[in-house]
């Protein structure tokens, strides 16, 4: 993204804001499961942006292509930092909407096996492996808990699901990394954090 363009994406924010529904509060996470909020976090899959009104179609329109370039340019990174190779085995934990998975797959040429334990995420994705021909089968879909997985990768990918796992399975998190992982494998871990004044707060107070 070019620094010239924010203002321009600031402006079409603001302008959006009168058509957005009202914030809704933050629903609390649970530590049941090591990553079992997740994938659950974003339950409905993603609505194309045609059935949105007209004028919010319009109006957002330089906004949407800002997004696309940051999300090409932040999956560019992504594969930069681990290196990735054409035809090397890629583990993700948590699927999200497979936007990674397809990425690496159809750039790079990887065997992608990406989990979720969120079922509408597992059905968005199948359909999408269902009529996806020879890129379908590049992507393994499966849903399990990331522990569940079997076999060993060249690389593993984690994208902003570790907030989730809860600081009571970080041990489990890392355990399972370091038995899928080949031993001179690659692991990339992106995930949000807090200022860590607040961490001993965050983790009795998880707002996902």
């Amino acid at each position: 993204l070019e620094v010239a363009d924010m203002p321009r994406a600031l402006a079409t924010l603001r302008a959006l804001e009168t058509d957005l529904p009202p914030d809704q509060p933050a629903q609390a996470g649970t530590d049941t499961k090591a990553g079992s909020d997740a994938d659950k976090r974003e339950e409905k899959p993603p609505v194309g942006f045609q059935d949105e009104p007209v004028s919010l179609r319009q109006r957002a329109a330089p906004f949407i292509r800002l997004i696309e370039q940051a999300q090409a340019a932040k999956m560019h990174h992504v594969a930069r930092k681990l290196q990735l190779k054409r035809g090397e085995t890629v583990v993700e934990a948590g699927s999200g909407w497979g936007g990674f998975a397809r990425w690496a797959a159809s750039q790079y040429g990887c065997h992608v096996t990406t989990t979720t334990i969120s079922a509408e995420q597992y059905k968005y994705l199948s359909a999408w492996k269902a009529t996806a021909g020879p890129l379908g089968g590049l992507v393994s879909v499966q849903q399990a808990d990331y522990r569940e997985l079997s076999g060993t990768y060249d690389k593993i990918v984690s994208i902003e699901m570790f907030e989730a796992v809860g600081l009571k399975h970080y041990d489990d998190y890392f355990a399972a990394v370091d038995r899928l992982l080949t031993p001179h494998g690659t692991m990339l871990l992106q995930t949000i954090t807090v200022d860590e004044q607040w961490f001993p707060y965050y983790t009795q107070h998880p707002d996902w």
